[in-house]
């Protein structure tokens, strides 16, 4: 695909933000709903604090993908020497960030600083993105939360632990595919 068909980019990066929209969505829910049952699975009682932990790195995680699926189209514009100064910045407000965080807050100073600085980077992008005319399009987002909330309904259901998240996880699935919320043909 040439840069120049502003329509087959438009549609990839709004293809590929949203399909990370949803997954992200997906493990945010996972990770408040039953994020300490799977860690009081996993590892024991006395880790149960790690599971609570899972909020905001679930955050965090979503970011990510958003700040991963907006840097690549950034790459692919050619335009990354216009944001290196701004992941530097980005960096440095981290670095600030944990040295004030963390030692007053421990492992919650350093979750909720990721989850600041990944926003961060994600706005950085987005707004980068914005002003060269890739803007993500709102049209399947009420699709997203739909599939979350039904992921939601299926993670809250009163059975055991593992069939809750693979009866949740198959009525996402499901939901997912009805909706036809991922394209699976190529968006070129």
């Amino acid at each position: 695909m040439a840069l120049a068909d502003k329509t087959s980019l438009k549609q990839l990066f709004n293809d590929s933000f949203d399909t990370l929209l949803a997954a992200g969505a997906a493990i945010i829910a996972g990770g408040i709903i039953v994020g300490t049952p799977i860690i009081i699975l996993l590892a024991g009682g006395d880790f149960a604090v790690a599971g609570q932990l899972l909020m905001p790195l679930s955050l965090a995680t979503a970011l990510i993908f958003i700040g991963n699926v907006t840097g690549y189209f950034i790459f692919a514009l050619g335009k990354q020497r216009q944001i290196i100064p701004l992941y530097i910045m980005v960096a440095i407000t981290a670095l600030i960030l944990y040295f004030i965080l963390i030692p007053r807050y421990s492992y919650w100073g350093a979750a909720w600083g990721t989850v600041t600085v990944e926003a961060l980077m994600a706005v950085v992008s987005l707004t980068l993105l914005k002003r060269w005319g890739l803007v993500p399009s709102v049209a399947r987002w009420p699709k997203i939360l739909l599939a979350t909330a039904i992921l939601i309904i299926g993670l809250l259901l009163p059975l055991p632990l593992i069939l809750k998240i693979l009866v949740a996880g198959l009525m996402y699935g499901v939901t997912v595919w009805y909706l036809k919320l991922i394209p699976l043909q190529k968006s070129l």
